[in-house]
């Protein structure tokens, strides 16, 4: 009888407080990411903790300090519609994937959107875009 191997789960999808981790790493301390967030060191550690929320003016803010997209940032710190609405995507073909995505049953649009979650954090905060250990042409 044949065993098959558990699937391995996908990676969480980034949160705001990882987003904040990157930006200290690129900043060097909390002190240094609040003043050019223009926020308290206080509200960068509640950030950091995940136990405050990202306002969309300081999602922009922290977009930009990491040379991030935008709209990504902000989607990723709860401001969905708001991205959508600023940065309304224009091609048709993602159109249809969304739309596809959209009739999905929910646990399958949960787990495809932590998938392009994790996809778009990789290429909008690395350097480099993907990792260099990720295999070339795709998943294998």
């Amino acid at each position: 009888m044949k065993t098959h191997a558990m699937p391995t789960p996908p990676a969480p999808a980034p949160a705001p407080r990882d987003l904040m981790e990157r930006a200290i790493a690129r900043l060097g301390s909390p002190a240094a990411v609040a003043r050019r967030l223009r926020v308290t060191p206080s509200h960068v550690s509640r950030l950091c903790k995940g136990t405050s929320g990202v306002s969309a003016d300081l999602a922009l803010r922290l977009a930009d300090l990491l040379g991030a997209d935008r709209s990504f940032v902000l989607r990723v710190c709860g401001h969905t519609r708001f991205a959508a609405l600023i940065y309304p995507s224009g091609d048709p073909e993602r159109s249809r994937v969304q739309d596809a995505i959209d009739e999905l049953p929910k646990d399958d649009r949960r787990l495809i959107q932590t998938l392009i979650d994790r996809l778009l954090f990789l290429t909008a905060t690395s350097p480099k875009g993907l990792r260099e250990d990720a295999p070339k042409g795709g998943v294998r």
